[in-house]
């Protein structure tokens, strides 16, 4: 009988300061895509967060069918939070065969978000969001995880786990260094 290891799907999140600024604005952006945390078939077999489509490792069709699956999410000096973001797939070129992979995934996560919804409320800013889509993709504890470098590596693989709670830390953080940088101060009744 041979035991069948569920992968370690978790949400990379990458904060980014926006070279796209116009008109006096200036934007940060949010990207969330699904990885799996993995040890890869070929080279050095690193432990790393591997791409749901990646060829170094092997992982079921239903995690294989998330290739292109993202969030995004965008902040300005205007606004005091995350605005903007939803689940979409990112495909560069939608032919039938695509977009027959990822309705049946869109179609499941909005159902299962939905009901999340209507059980606990609408999601009230990104990390709730985000948790929301955790919960509906079937993650569960730190289910995301971020890049960090070498002297931040305290789990050995470059990357670091976050649960809802850390990541709001995070990326709170994230969006008050931008400000910071760039001399934006946080809008009245921005949380």
């Amino acid at each position: 009988m041979t035991t069948v290891t569920r992968p370690d799907l978790r949400l990379h999140v990458h904060f980014e300061d926006s070279p796209y600024n116009s008109w006096g604005s200036r934007y940060a952006h949010v990207y969330v895509t699904p990885v799996v945390m993995a040890r890869g078939k070929y080279g050095q077999q690193e432990y790393d967060a591997y791409g749901v489509d990646s060829y170094d490792i092997d992982v079921p069709a239903a995690v294989s069918a998330l290739k292109g699956l993202r969030v995004k999410a965008q902040i300005d000096d205007h606004s005091g939070r995350f605005y903007g973001y939803r689940v979409h797939f990112d495909i560069e070129q939608l032919d039938l065969r695509e977009a027959e992979r990822v309705i049946p995934v869109l179609r499941r996560l909005d159902k299962r978000m939905t009901a999340l919804a209507d059980r606990f409320g609408h999601p009230r800013d990104l990390t709730a969001f985000l948790a929301h889509l955790a919960d509906a993709m079937g993650l569960s504890g730190k289910s995301f995880v971020r890049r960090v470098d070498a002297e931040q590596d305290i789990e050995g693989h470059g990357h670091r786990s976050m649960d809802a709670d850390a990541l709001r830390y995070w990326l709170d953080g994230q969006a008050q260094d931008w400000r910071k940088r760039h001399g934006i101060t946080e809008p009245a009744g921005a949380e």
